[in-house]
């Protein structure tokens, strides 16, 4: 038995220590922006309103990176925010899959729904 607990006990200090757990948010708003650096813009990513009521399924604005941007024809904040994910037909009435790699950019998100945002 003495022997067996002592097999156990090498086992186990042979083993890698574990990776601590690292906190991943799944959903954050706003920036983490340095106030004193020259671009801090402070309201920059809560952006205006776009005035009108966006249709569902809306547009992805798509960052740098993304197999799917096109810097002429990326659009601007609507609606309808994205998180990273696959979108199956029918959410949010699609007709076909949506694939959006990365969450749209925090510009992408309007600061409010207005009355004209129906």
């Amino acid at each position: 038995m003495a022997g067996m607990f002592r097999s156990t006990c090498l086992v186990l200090l042979a083993l890698p220590p574990l990776a601590p757990a690292t906190m991943l948010p799944l959903w954050q708003i706003g920036d983490d922006e340095d106030p004193l650096g020259s671009n801090y813009e402070p309201t920059n990513e809560f952006s205006q309103e776009s005035g009108g009521s966006n249709a569902a399924p809306g547009f992805v604005t798509r960052i740098p990176g993304d197999p799917l941007y096109n810097a002429g024809s990326n659009p601007n904040r609507d609606d309808h925010f994205y998180q990273a994910g696959n979108y199956p037909v029918g959410f949010n009435g699609l007709t076909s899959q949506l694939v959006v790699p990365n969450p749209e950019p925090t510009s992408a998100f309007e600061r409010a729904m207005t009355n004209t945002d129906q």
